[in-house]
């Protein structure tokens, strides 16, 4: 692009990685600790903070979001 307009064209970053996984009931997210939310799938929020893993929640599917990426997974 050319012209005073071509300064201000961002690209887009590439969404982050995010690798996520559950075992006996807790759900890993890979990484050092940082801000996750996680969502049932009526789209409450369960949990939001600053962490690495989460405990405590009933079986079933959660989405996991941190910064850009949302991940799914499976607390059984």
């Amino acid at each position: 692009a050319t012209g005073r307009f071509a300064e201000s064209i961002d690209t887009p970053e590439a969404a982050p990685t995010l690798k996520v996984w559950s075992a006996n009931g807790t759900i890993y997210v890979a990484g050092e600790a940082q801000t996750i939310e996680v969502y049932d799938m009526s789209g409450r929020t369960v949990f939001s903070g600053v962490a690495s893993q989460v405990s405590g929640l009933n079986k079933g599917l959660y989405l996991v979001k941190v910064k850009n990426a949302v991940a799914k997974v499976a607390v059984k």
